[in-house]
């Protein structure tokens, strides 16, 4: 399923960059990776200096940065965003770290990715579900972890600062989550050591008239390590409302049969 949705993201990628239609970048949609240990770090905006796709291919909601972060090597670090990419069925709104490939080398470290969103409108306001849905492999060093966060907040706030300047190198603003927001995983998230991996998490949350995404990935290294994942945070329609469905199925199921009972005897 991963797999499918990453394959979907590029190709609509794909499509906009062949037929080369402009349009505005995402001003809020935003990457950051931080080097815990030291707080040095990257900060690219959509369609920003920083940015690896060129303004000029006028694709919005698309974020790619590859290099290195003291001893983490950031082979592609891939952050999409529906909207403004073209809708996914069944979902309001869409962030998706997919295509991220790390490698870390010498000592330990901590490297966390953060991606954000904001001015979402898609099923607001009211109440909406918020799904959160992972996978990759992580090899190396014994010990080493990386643990997965995704949140949306209803007043649609954001944990970085929107006034930090984009940067390519050098020490980042502290972040923090804020008030209000509904995260998808119980407590700090879902961890996973080292091997494959794959989590997935549905909650619901209040919006206002618009609201904002954002999803994070903590990876800990005890040693040499590589590590390769997709991470998805969405919004769908309001849970309540799919278990009423669901729940009106055996009612259907009843009528269906009372009505081939009926038309038996008719028949008959």
């Amino acid at each position: 399923m991963l797999r499918t949705r990453h394959i979907w993201s590029v190709a609509i990628l794909a499509g906009i960059v062949m037929l080369g239609t402009p349009s505005a970048a995402e001003a809020g949609f935003r990457l950051r990776l931080e080097d815990v240990t030291t707080g040095q770090g990257v900060l690219v905006t959509d369609g920003g200096v920083f940015d690896t796709i060129p303004g000029a291919f006028g694709v919005p909601g698309v974020l790619i940065f590859s290099g290195s972060i003291g001893n983490f090597t950031v082979n592609v670090a891939t952050g999409t965003s529906h909207p403004p990419l073209g809708p996914l069925p069944g979902y309001h709104s869409l962030i998706d770290l997919n295509n991220v490939s790390i490698i870390f080398n010498g000592g330990t470290g901590t490297l966390r990715l953060t991606l954000v969103n904001d001015g979402f409108v898609g099923g607001a306001p009211g109440v909406l579900g918020l799904s959160s849905f992972l996978g990759g492999t992580l090899s190396g060093s014994a010990g080493s972890t990386v643990t997965f966060q995704g949140w949306a907040n209803g007043a649609n706030a954001i944990p970085i600062n929107p006034s930090d300047p984009d940067q390519i190198a050098g020490a980042l603003n502290p972040i923090a989550t804020p008030g209000g927001s509904t995260a998808a995983f119980a407590g700090t998230g879902v961890s996973f050591g080292v091997g494959a991996f794959s989590a997935s998490a549905n909650t619901a949350f209040t919006s206002g008239a618009s609201y904002s995404l954002f999803s994070e990935a903590l990876i800990n290294a005890t040693g040499n390590i590589n590590i390769s994942f997709n991470h998805s945070t969405a919004t769908t329609p309001e849970p309540a409302t799919i278990l009423a469905a669901l729940g009106s199925l055996p009612i259907l199921g009843v009528w269906a049969r009372r009505r081939k009972a009926a038309s038996t005897t008719v028949a008959v």
